[in-house]
């Protein structure tokens, strides 16, 4: 995410607004940031869902391809989908429509609210996180304080969210080593503010408390 506000302000030097435009970071803010700064609408919701690309050296190393997720929101013409859906298939890149778009990146924020966080903080692949005290405590508490703020949001269907999150962190491969993990690694910024920060920033507007995601923080 900082990747992209940092290159926001030369897009337009290589679009019009023919282009269609998508951004697979993680989170559940950049396409709302990108049609801001753009306004020139063919911003696109997507994410990718995959396992963990791992970087060793001067090595990539992505054991199996994952799948990007695209559709529109609201009333918005899926002409612009229907045409990356058919560019991309065409060209090898697995790629589905979503008939729920803002549902479903909603359950990979839940995701990554957890993984990625939990994670960082330590230092564990996926499989043995999940085997770990801090997951246990932490995990479903955090996750409760992503419900509270997605009823507020109008996030449908509520009642699934939970189960479609766990779903979701049960598919991820017991070797994955998460983004932000990667980025403590690497000695990166972390993406904390599109996670923990957004949570805490959104309770803020619906007066909700979320101590675990502030812990987090």
């Amino acid at each position: 995410f900082e990747g992209l506000k940092s290159i926001a302000k030369n897009i337009p030097n290589f679009i019009n607004n023919k282009t269609i435009k998508i951004t697979l970071t993680n989170g559940i803010s950049a396409e709302k940031y990108l049609k801001n700064i753009l306004k020139n609408g063919n911003v696109i919701y997507s994410y990718y869902l995959g396992d963990s690309v791992i970087k060793k050296n001067e090595n990539v190393i992505n054991k199996e391809f994952g799948k990007i997720y695209i559709g529109n929101y609201n009333n918005e013409t899926l002409t612009p989908v229907k045409a990356l859906y058919k560019f991309f298939n065409q060209n090898n890149i697995q790629t589905k429509i979503s008939e729920n778009i803002i549902y479903s990146l909603w359950v990979k924020f839940g995701v990554n609210i957890v993984l990625n966080q939990l994670s960082a903080i330590s230092g564990l692949k996926v499989g043995d996180l999940k085997k770990c005290d801090l997951y246990k405590n932490y995990a479903d508490k955090l996750l409760d304080e992503v419900l509270k703020i997605a009823e507020f949001e109008k996030i449908q269907p509520l009642n699934n969210l939970k189960k479609d999150v766990y779903k979701s962190i049960n598919q991820v491969a017991d070797y994955g080593i998460t983004s932000m993990l990667q980025d403590i690694l690497q000695k990166r910024k972390t993406e904390v503010e599109i996670f923990s920060v957004e949570i805490i920033n959104l309770a803020k507007i619906y007066n909700i408390i979320t101590p675990y995601n502030k812990e987090i923080y």
